[in-house]
């Protein structure tokens, strides 16, 4: 049996694939581009207290999971979240969250 590595692509995250896919036909016009979300890296650079700023590269997984910190929904950003918050907002279970 196939283990599904999908999750629900957060508005924030699924936009940045939007406007990649946009320029990726502006480049390639002739070739579709299919995204799978439990492939690849994506760079996010970090903004932490004190004016500290960290680049990291991580899975989409990952990078969903770190959006989740600066979701609207939670009035202000976030130092930790729940195992149930995560699993519920990116619609994956618990074991693919550790």
């Amino acid at each position: 049996m196939e283990e599904d590595n999908s999750f629900k692509i957060r508005e924030n995250l699924g936009q940045s694939f939007k406007d990649f896919h946009e320029m990726y036909k502006q480049v390639k016009p002739n070739r579709e581009l299919a995204f799978l979300n439990n492939l690849g890296i994506v760079k996010l650079t970090l903004f932490f207290d004190n004016d500290v700023k960290e680049q990291f590269t991580v899975n989409p997984l990952q990078a969903a999971i770190i959006t989740l910190f600066n979701e609207p929904d939670l009035n202000k950003p976030q130092k930790s979240l729940s195992l149930d918050y995560i699993k519920d907002k990116l619609n994956i279970t618990a074991d693919r969250v550790r």
